[in-house]
């Protein structure tokens, strides 16, 4: 349909064809880079050609471009502090209506910036690598490579309700990764859990459909089944402020320490 559309345009059909690969990625048409860069990178084949194609359509035609951003700058709220990096670097939009309420439309054009903070910090492209290579490395450096920040402070998870978590935890006990005291409290260790809710993607959305760590579930049940369901409105929690909040702490620690050692102060 695409292309007879551009025929009626008046494209030849060589000129419609070649349109319509444009938009319409060709999965079947693969490079042997592209061979090697899919088996390490789950989504490679999509980001490497979305990015090439929103770049030309940003230069051939920025209108459409410059009248998203208007709308963005005319009709979203000012935003709240502790706005979570990837919102930002995805286009987020806080909405002028309800409780820190904002919108991230999961289109194209929105991955652009994000995809050029990678250029920036080389590092952050392995949040994108396969968990099966990704979680070892960043267990050995105790190190979130998309949060940018530890994984683990040296204290233990308490655990409650009835979350995944909460049905990880007797399994991580036996083998030596959780504790229940006296009273009864259940803990976790972080790693271990990060080990099995980012490298067992089943097991990592039964755990943010049903967190029972930190978080209250009133303020995060929202979240969690609107990103089931594919919604574009996410609601700022005080768990994702104070996430961000680490982030930044922790990145301005590492800043100063890599000062000092060039300084010598």
């Amino acid at each position: 349909m695409f292309s007879y559309d551009a025929m009626r345009q008046g494209f030849t059909p060589e000129q419609a064809g070649l349109r319509t690969k444009r938009f319409f990625f060709d999965y079947t048409d693969v490079s042997t880079l592209d061979e090697s860069m899919r088996q390490i990178v789950p989504f490679w084949m999509w980001t490497s050609r979305n990015t090439v194609m929103q770049l030309q359509n940003m230069w051939m035609n920025p209108r459409a471009y410059a009248k998203y951003e208007s709308f963005k700058r005319n009709f979203g709220g000012e935003d709240e502090e502790g706005v979570p990096r990837g919102w930002k670097e995805l286009g987020a939009m806080k909405l002028p209506f309800g409780p820190s309420l904002y919108i991230q439309p999961d289109i194209g054009y929105n991955r652009i910036g994000q995809q050029f903070e990678m250029l920036k910090n080389p590092t952050r492209f392995l949040g994108d690598v396969n968990p099966a290579a990704r979680v070892p490395l960043e267990l050995i450096f105790n190190k979130q490579v998309y949060q940018g920040r530890p994984i683990s402070d040296g204290t233990a998870e308490p655990v409650s309700g009835y979350g995944a978590a909460s049905l990880l935890q007797p399994i991580a006990q036996k083998l030596g990764f959780g504790e229940t005291n006296l009273q009864g409290e259940r803990f976790i260790n972080p790693q271990f859990l990060y080990a099995a809710t980012a490298g067992i993607p089943p097991v990592g959305v039964a755990n943010r459909l049903s967190s029972s760590i930190g978080a209250d579930p009133k303020t995060t049940i929202f979240n969690s089944f609107g990103g089931f369901l594919g919604s574009p409105v996410k609601q700022l929690t005080p768990q994702a402020q104070r996430s961000e909040m680490l982030r930044r702490l922790y990145e301005i620690n590492s800043r100063v320490k890599y000062d000092k050692s060039i300084t010598g102060e």
